[in-house]
């Protein structure tokens, strides 16, 4: 137990990462785009002028969707999140 790497690792680095300083995908940038047998992919750049993209591609049903977002991490391991999505009625009328 214990030794170099274990507990937490940030404590070697300047700082901890903030909420702020982390990519956010937002359902606005891929509400038009979520039918099912759709794909694409996001992509940035970073200030240092690296870029980062993620790919996904909808399955599913009409009534339920599951929005597959891939990525590779660190040039080793390939990931992929299923998400699946579900729409809710609002108070005053709608979907949500």
């Amino acid at each position: 137990m214990g030794g170099m790497g274990s507990g937490n690792w940030w404590r070697w680095q300047e700082k901890k990462a903030t909420v702020e300083e982390s990519l956010v995908v937002a359902m606005k940038d891929l509400r038009k785009q979520l039918f099912v047998g759709t794909a694409g992919t996001l992509t940035w750049t970073w200030i240092s002028g690296g870029k980062s993209s993620i790919g996904y591609y909808v399955t599913g049903s009409a009534d339920w969707p599951t929005v597959n977002l891939h990525y590779r991490w660190r040039d080793k391991e390939d990931v992929n999140i299923p998400v699946r999505l579900e729409a809710t009625p609002t108070q005053f009328g709608g979907w949500r």
